[in-house]
Formats: structure tokens, sequence, C-alpha cells
């Protein structure tokens, strides 16, 4: 994910954040919660970084937290048993996209300088989703699996 003045990106090994800023390269651990990373973007400001991943214990649980590039600390935001966890950057922040079943999403807004936002749940089976930066407007890939036909419509406002 692009920051400020670099990138921070998980390695191969999916268990650390490297951030590599001004010619400098950190590694951050992840908080001990996790097993394995799987994504990681950097908010608006480029002082933090939101990551996501799988718990070490049973591995059913996915999390996003947030990553401080100034001290270091983590802060743990949102824990969901369920299918996974998607991220977008927002204009003000990042927008959490938890999937706690195959039939819905549920939305959250963590904005770069306030408290965390439950948005609400979609109760559909939701591929995919992408907000604009302003959260006017979104792009949303319904699955609408019918056994052997598939179909695909786009709606134009």
């Amino acid at each position: 994910t692009p920051l400020a003045n670099g990138w921070a990106y998980i390695p191969a090994t999916a268990a650390s954040i490297v951030v590599s800023e001004a010619g400098k390269t950190r590694t951050y651990p992840a908080a001990p919660w996790y097993a394995t990373l799987t994504r990681v973007i950097g908010d608006a400001q480029g002082r933090r970084v939101i990551y996501t991943g799988w718990n070490r214990t049973t591995g059913d649980s996915a999390a996003a937290s947030t990553l401080l590039l100034d001290n270091g600390s983590h802060e743990h935001i949102m824990t969901a048993f369920g299918e996974g966890v998607g991220l977008s950057r927002l204009s003000d922040g990042v927008l959490i996209k938890s999937y706690p079943t195959q039939e819905s999403v549920a939305l959250i807004k963590v904005p770069s300088g306030g408290a965390i936002q439950k948005l609400g749940t979609i109760p559909r089976p939701i591929s995919a989703i992408t907000a604009s930066g302003d959260m006017k407007r979104a792009t949303i890939d319904e699955r609408d699996y019918r056994a052997d036909a598939w179909m695909s419509k786009v709606i134009v406002p």
C-alpha cells in the first residue's frame, strides 16, 4: 500500500508488516492474536496502516487492527467469525468489509481521526464491494447462484 513517503507491505512470511519510508525500512511484527496477515492498506493521512488476518488459535476468525507508524503500537478494531475481511481506502479513512457469512457483508468505517462507525450489514450474497473515497457511490457484485445459470446486471442511476 502506498504511504506518504514510501510503501507498506506484507512479506511472504505473512507474519509482519514491512514499512519502507524515506530510505529506511522497518519491520513490525503482527499483534500476537494473528497467525497470518492477509491485507494491508494505508489511511489517507499516511501515518497508520490497517491490516487484516486470521487468528492464531483456531483459524476461523478474521480481524482488523491498526498499526500506528509513529510509535509502532497496534490497536485492535474488530474480530468476526466468518469468511474473511476486506479493506478499501476512503478520503477520510478506511472501509472494512467483514463477511460474517457467505450470505452477508458488514461494513465498518474507520475515520482518520474519529470513532469507529458500524455502518450496517447487507443481508445479501455480496462477492465484492468497492466504494468511492467520499462513499457517495459504490459498486457491488452480488452473487446470484442458480445451480447452472449465471446472470450479470449493470444498474446505472
